[in-house]
């Protein structure tokens, strides 16, 4: 397997560990903690999406990513199905998994600047 191949799959990995963990955190009193896995979920999804894209030649390809949730579990959970679905894509169809990935990545922001505006409890 070339070098690439592994470090996008290493990438997946990681995002998919660092969404389970923000899932885990969610509902803990530690909503700082949340919110800091949110943000590195999102981070590392966009360095994924960035990633395929160079990869495959995606520079020019602009995505049409539209998503809202209320709920942070549901956000979470259309996350794991959007990154689920990309994983085996990256190859057959690098475009779609592309989507799949900038729609994840879309989400975690989305969902980590909700859960910035929440109300903390004390």
């Amino acid at each position: 397997m070339p070098e690439r191949d592994q470090i996008i799959l290493d990438t997946f990995a990681k995002v998919f560990s660092l969404v389970d963990e923000a899932f885990r955190a969610m509902n803990s009193d530690d909503k700082t903690s949340f919110h800091l896995l949110l943000w590195r979920s999102a981070a590392e999804a966009e360095y994924l999406a960035f990633q395929v894209s160079m990869v495959h030649g995606l520079s020019d390809l602009v995505p049409n990513v539209h998503s809202s949730y209320d709920d942070s579990g549901k956000a979470i959970e259309a996350v794991r199905v959007l990154l689920a679905e990309a994983q085996p894509l990256v190859h057959s169809d690098p475009r779609r998994a592309y989507q799949s990935v900038r729609s994840a990545a879309t989400i975690l922001r989305k969902t980590c600047a909700s859960s910035e505006r929440s109300p903390k409890r004390s």
